[in-house]
């Protein structure tokens, strides 16, 4: 029962950290107004954004998805 209860508890942990990180990210794209303002655009005119295209995206979305 303490194993299961300490793996539940990494599993949590992780999932929230993992949350908390990409709210983070969030954060800094709507800090960033290059990100922002091509993000806005892009759903306006239903471009598909390049992902480095503003250039700031692609460090986003790496901090995002490889950590």
């Amino acid at each position: 029962m303490y194993m299961e209860a300490h793996s539940y508890l990494l599993k949590e942990a992780y999932i929230r950290r993992k949350n908390l990180r990409v709210y983070m990210n969030l954060q800094a794209i709507r800090e960033n107004s290059e990100i922002w303002q091509a993000l806005n655009k892009s759903v306006k005119t239903s471009e598909i954004l390049e992902l480095d295209k503003p250039p700031a995206l692609k460090t986003v979305i790496d901090e995002i998805f490889t950590q």
